[in-house]
């Protein structure tokens, strides 16, 4: 595709990542029990540092 650079597919990669943090609290605000939720949300925040996903926050 003209005009999206691998800059431009890393960046929504990487938010892609950041929206997957709505998975875990979904599931907790849901009732689902922290056994299943808390390890979703350990792997999603070590990508989110590998990432450096924050960047895009600021």
């Amino acid at each position: 595709m003209r005009g999206y650079d691998r800059r431009a597919l890393n960046d929504d990669y990487r938010l892609s990542v950041l929206w997957q943090i709505t998975t875990p609290v979904w599931q907790e605000a849901n009732n689902i029990p922290p056994v299943i939720w808390w390890n979703n949300l350990e792997r999603i925040m070590l990508a989110v540092d590998d990432l450096d996903c924050r960047e895009l926050l600021g």
